[in-house]
């Protein structure tokens, strides 16, 4: 397993939890301490599931990895409402999602599918395992 401040997705949502930050300090003050406090805090629950994730059990991931693309969406919509209520400029917007929310979401869809194909195998391993026995 590898360390988990190596792990691609990790270091992408660490980026942009870092840019979120920078651009956070320039919200509004009124928009500072809700909406963008809620981006922060989303990021880092986002990069908190990926230990979880990544310190379970393989067949056990699926459940995390599901959380983690429900905190992924949540981030991605306030990130669009931003956006929509011009804190943000549409280039800024543009440049987080081809820098960061795309490749983080592409990783978080491999990510499950994988852990989709490892759930079966377990599943398939204990049956033939249970039929097995009792032979």
């Amino acid at each position: 397993m590898p360390k988990t401040d190596q792990l691609p997705i990790y270091l992408k949502l660490w980026l942009l939890l870092k840019y979120s930050y920078k651009m956070t300090g320039n919200f509004p003050r009124n928009h500072k301490h809700t909406i963008g406090q809620d981006l922060l805090n989303l990021g880092w629950q986002c990069i908190d599931l990926i230990f979880i994730i990544n310190s379970a059990d393989n067949e056990k991931k699926n459940g995390s990895i599901k959380q983690l693309s429900l905190k992924f969406d949540q981030l991605k919509m306030r990130f669009r409402m931003v956006a929509e209520t011009e804190i943000i400029s549409p280039k800024q917007l543009a440049h987080i999602y081809e820098n960061y929310l795309y490749p983080i979401g592409d990783q978080i869809g491999g990510w499950q599918k994988w852990a989709i194909e490892e759930e079966a195998k377990s599943i398939n391993n204990k049956t033939i395992n249970n039929d097995a026995d009792n032979i």
